[in-house]
């Protein structure tokens, strides 16, 4: 039951030494972090078998710890704010403790490297953590086909996998680098407006995020904010609202994605683009700079209202759009674009946005060098490809169209131009 290779947790033959019941009622959240800790100091891998089931208040992974279940169904983590303990993030990982944010005293960051691999996790239905697992430190890491199960929650502003960078928590570096997020099933459940969200990552550097799926989402299903040189590529996601975004990420690619708006718990639609490159409304951060779109697929079915864009790349500078289809079937709506370019209105509630790289100095970020190729607007209603500005010299350019399908073109930039 104990080596120095796999400390294994079972529910049917419990390891003494641990502590751990994995039975799904005991409180194992002291056990399991001292489990976690023994891993660490040797090089252990934490072995979940089939038919347990962890309670935990919070969670805290820290240091090269592998977790893996016996399979994915079969074994679960629950983290339950019902054992009384309530904070901002449920699952930290990267930091080596709870914080003292009573008196202002962060956590010391301890990169977490290592694998979890092979489970299910749950969450209470009284769950209002701002994330549910919070990446705040890591490097050479990976989640791998692994369940976030949060439909019991309902519509709650949060979101099921992130980071974020938080000093009443972490005391840097905040770095996530070489990491992967596949194979991940995200299960929720929301209205039609701001509610959770699915993985919303800040941060990253040279990660990989490939073969997700999520479901039900209110919020960004899949959104990567100042992030550098990341792939995201064949993730399926359905979402009442949100986005397949990049926030003032540099070199970021988006490859084969697939987005599908839903209707909500609250029989409403949303209404946000289905894939977005945008400069994030903060002082810090600059528009985005190299992102790719290349072969994703976004539908709008029948049934929302209202006016509606699929692709929007407003802000952006150094983009491709190659080979993307926006297919729209929705005939109720007022308007629907498939492909939009144009400037960005960066002064909102914010109003501090300024532009690092000088080129803008208005709080708006205007479009320089795309390239939209290939790019499809089909179904029973094809949206259109536009432009978007006060006037033709919002639109920087120089921006290209080539070989695009499209019932109508509305181009005005005087640095535009429709190419074959």
């Amino acid at each position: 039951m104990y080596s120095q290779s796999y400390f294994i947790i079972d529910v049917y033959n419990p390891n003494p030494y641990f502590g751990i019941k994995a039975n799904g009622v005991a409180d194992d959240t002291d056990a399991f972090f001292k489990c976690t800790t023994e891993a660490r100091k040797y090089n252990a891998t934490i072995k979940i078998m089939n038919g347990s089931k962890l309670r935990l208040r919070n969670w805290y992974l820290s240091g090269n710890v592998n977790i893996v279940g016996d399979s994915l169904l079969g074994c679960e983590i629950f983290l339950d704010s019902d054992l009384g303990l309530y904070n901002s993030y449920w699952a930290n990982f990267g930091i080596e403790g709870p914080p003292d944010l009573a008196n202002r005293k962060p956590s010391m960051a301890i990169p977490w490297s290592g694998f979890i691999k092979n489970l299910t996790l749950r969450f209470s239905s009284s769950a209002k953590a701002v994330h549910l697992l919070q990446i705040h430190c890591a490097n050479n890491f990976e989640i791998d086909n692994v369940i976030f199960d949060i439909t019991n929650i309902g519509n709650v502003p949060t979101a099921t996998l992130a980071s974020q960078f938080d000093g009443k928590w972490c005391s840097g570096p905040y770095t996530r680098r070489f990491g992967k997020i596949t194979n991940t099933i995200h299960r929720m459940q929301a209205d039609s407006l701001y509610g959770t969200g699915g993985i919303n990552v800040l941060g990253l550097e040279h990660c990989l995020i490939e073969n997700n799926e999520i479901y039900g989402s209110g919020d960004d299903p899949l959104a990567i904010l100042y992030s550098k040189n990341c792939l995201i590529r064949n993730n399926k996601c359905f979402s009442t609202h949100g986005r397949i975004s990049s926030a003032s990420s540099s070199n970021c690619t988006f490859e084969n994605n697939y987005h599908e708006r839903i209707i909500g718990i609250d029989k409403k639609w949303g209404n946000s683009p289905l894939f977005a490159a945008y400069p994030e409304n903060t002082a810090t951060y600059g528009p985005p700079i190299g992102t790719i779109f290349r072969n994703n697929r976004g539908y709008l079915p029948n049934g929302p209202t209202g006016n509606h864009t699929m692709l929007d790349l407003s802000g952006s500078r150094f983009t491709i759009s190659d080979g993307d289809i926006m297919h729209s079937d929705c005939e109720t709506a007022s308007s629907v674009i498939g492909v939009k370019v144009g400037f960005y209105h960066a002064k909102n509630s914010y109003g501090k946005w300024t532009d690092i790289t000088g080129q803008d100095k208005d709080g708006i970020s205007r479009p320089r060098n795309i390239i939209v190729n290939k790019a499809m607007c089909i179904g029973n209603c094809p949206g259109s490809i536009e432009e978007a500005g006060f006037t033709a010299n919002d639109i920087i350019g120089p921006v290209i169209y080539r070989d695009c399908i499209a019932p109508k073109f509305n181009i005005f930039g005087l640095n535009s131009k429709i190419a074959k």
